[in-house]
């Protein structure tokens, strides 16, 4: 192996871990209490409400059956790759996408760092949305310059969160 390789692995190892642990502190947080309220609210339980367990319940098979949903979507599109006219129609889907994600970020540049909501609104900066916003593009230019390849976004998204956490509050 090459030391390029043995970087990647590396820090493939560190992002699969960050959302190994990430997802599953998050569904400890969120199923857990999820969980006892069903049992708590079930016929028979400590405060039995049969509304609010049926609402829950719906919510949380709902969630739990959607990456099922998104594997037998993702195996149906492999499969039909093998068309030209899919491949054309996904072809013409990827500018599209491209342009909604500028779309956004132009939304969201313009919403958070100056303020702008209306045509009509004026502008005011918002300075700590613009510090966070530069210590971004320090970091991600300054990894790329040191190590010729691109920040992980995964990184970029918890220091943009840490550091807005930081400057706003909770």
């Amino acid at each position: 192996m090459t030391s390029d390789m043995i970087s990647l692995l590396g820090q493939g190892f560190w992002e699969t871990l960050i959302m190994v642990l990430g997802s599953g502190f998050l569904g400890s947080v969120i199923g857990i209490p999820l969980g006892v309220l069903l049992h708590i609210t079930d016929k028979g339980g400590l405060m039995p409400k049969l509304t609010t367990n049926a609402i829950v319940g719906v919510i949380v098979n709902a969630v739990r059956s959607t990456p099922f949903i998104i594997l037998l979507v993702a195996t149906l599109l492999t499969k039909l790759l093998k068309y030209a006219g899919v491949k054309a129609v996904l072809g013409g889907i990827k500018p599209a996408i491209v342009g909604m994600i500028l779309a956004t970020a132009l939304t969201m540049f313009l919403s958070v760092i100056l303020n702008i909501a209306t045509v009509q609104s004026a502008v005011s900066f918002d300075w700590k949305g613009l510090v966070i916003f530069g210590v971004l593009l320090v970091v991600a230019l300054g990894y790329f310059k040191w190590k010729k390849k691109a920040f992980s976004p995964i990184l970029l998204i918890v220091i943009s969160g840490v550091l807005g956490v930081l400057m706003y509050g909770i």
